[in-house]
């Protein structure tokens, strides 16, 4: 498992929702993602994924996507992701 930092500098988020500037999200093995925390560009929490709180929060942003977790390099500590997580549930 990889925890990364994903931002516009990697793939445009707002073309998902506008008020998304930056993504936390947890990268299994085999490249899938199981988790999302979307903030604005104030930091504050705007989407979490799989979240029954949040407008889009049964879809993932990336959720369809498969990462090659071995090249991704803009990493995340387990317990910075946790943190915020913690903040949601």
């Amino acid at each position: 498992m990889k925890y990364l930092i994903i931002d516009n500098s990697f793939i445009e988020l707002s073309r998902f929702d506008k008020s998304i500037n930056q993504l936390y999200v947890v990268v299994y093995e085999k490249g899938s993602i199981k988790r999302e925390i979307g903030f604005n560009k104030s930091g504050d929490i705007v989407h979490a994924y799989p979240s029954k709180k949040f407008r889009y929060g049964k879809y993932g942003i990336l959720d369809l996507n498969c990462f090659d977790i071995k090249s991704e390099d803009n990493e995340l500590l387990f317990d910075d992701f946790e943190k915020k997580w913690n903040q949601i549930m």
